[in-house]
């Protein structure tokens, strides 16, 4: 139908896999063309693997490809609240779930860890399994420098990208990369957590989200999610709290203003000329990596080096690794 066929229009030219102009594949939409995955997700795994987060976003792919890896009793929510605590992430929860599991199933524990956890082994194992085949299609794509098809297994050539996977806020920021402009903004009205999307309807969360707007930290933020479900109300699925930090970056549009930065032409970032104009550097950094690892181009130059120090550096400081990095501050337009 025309209005699946415009939305789907729409999703590329966010993704940046579509020129909105001529409607012409980009070089990232030519590798997500490859991938033979959701573009969305595609785009998480090509930016993970430009910023050494390759594993940890595979992961991500592979469970929202999956089943529930929970099995459908009253113990399996306060098993998949333990796992989640302080990720305020789908995603970021199916990646735990991967990563636990193979570390159990390197000891011949797996089948236990599902039992502990209340996880169906046979879903995780399709997951890990799952792993695998996106790993071989990263490596098909030509997005692993030093490997070609038919050459290596995927997962082990996707370890030479796997680097910061451990880096719970660069791979946060890497999800919310694939979902953005799809955000929603959090406030508190009535003394109550809302999310708040652009043109002021309120989404709540799916039932079985960990990201729940009573969970969520104080502080203002957004939310990002995979797409939009109504029914009886308005739900978004799988979300992502986001970082300020991965919606100037990451956003689709953002413009300097007198008093900072425009970002999606509706999220206002207060910040002073310097911060504002660092924050804009960052995200020209950013697109250099990617362009320049869908090029092809490998890092081998102290200019790309530096552009991926960068914006791992950005990350890192959300977890108190920089302290010297400034935060611009939001609010609606």
């Amino acid at each position: 139908p025309p209005t699946q066929v415009a939305t789907a229009m729409r999703t590329l030219q966010d993704l940046g896999a579509v020129d909105a102009k001529h409607r012409n594949l980009t070089p990232l939409g030519v590798k997500l063309s490859q991938l033979h995955i959701e573009p969305r997700l595609g785009k998480m795994l090509v930016l993970s693997s430009a910023l050494r987060c390759l594993g940890s976003v595979l992961s991500v792919a592979a469970s929202r490809e999956a089943k529930d890896p929970f099995v459908n009793i009253a113990a399996a929510d306060e098993a998949r609240d333990y796992l989640s605590e302080g990720l305020f992430s789908d995603q970021l929860l199916g990646a735990k779930v991967c990563a636990g599991f193979l570390e159990a199933e390197h000891g011949r524990r797996g089948q236990a860890f599902c039992e502990r956890h209340f996880l169906h082994c046979g879903r995780v194992r399709m997951m890990t399994s799952m792993r695998g085949k996106l790993a071989d299609m990263i490596v098909a794509a030509g997005l692993v420098p030093g490997f070609t098809k038919g050459r290596s297994r995927g997962l082990a050539a996707a370890e030479s990208l796997s680097a910061w996977e451990g880096e719970t806020e660069l791979v946060r920021a890497v999800v919310c990369a694939g979902l953005l402009p799809n955000v929603a903004r959090l406030c508190d009205k009535g003394g109550k957590r809302r999310m708040v999307l652009k043109d002021g309807s309120k989404i709540s969360a799916q039932q079985k989200s960990v990201v729940q707007g009573d969970r969520l930290p104080k502080s203002d933020g957004f939310v990002c999610f995979h797409e939009l479900v109504r029914t009886s109300a308005l739900f978004g699925s799988d979300l992502c709290l986001a970082s300020n930090y991965a919606v100037v970056v990451f956003g689709d549009s953002v413009q300097r203003v007198p008093d900072g930065l425009l970002c999606d032409g509706w999220i206002r970032f207060r910040a002073e000329g310097e911060v504002a104009e660092a924050m804009l550097r960052l995200r020209g950094a950013a697109r250099r990596l990617l362009d320049r690892h869908v090029a092809g181009i490998g890092l081998g130059n102290k200019s790309a080096e530096t552009d991926l120090e960068a914006v791992f550096r950005l990350f890192a400081s959300i977890r108190g690794g920089d302290a010297n990095v400034p935060v611009p501050r939001s609010e609606v337009k």
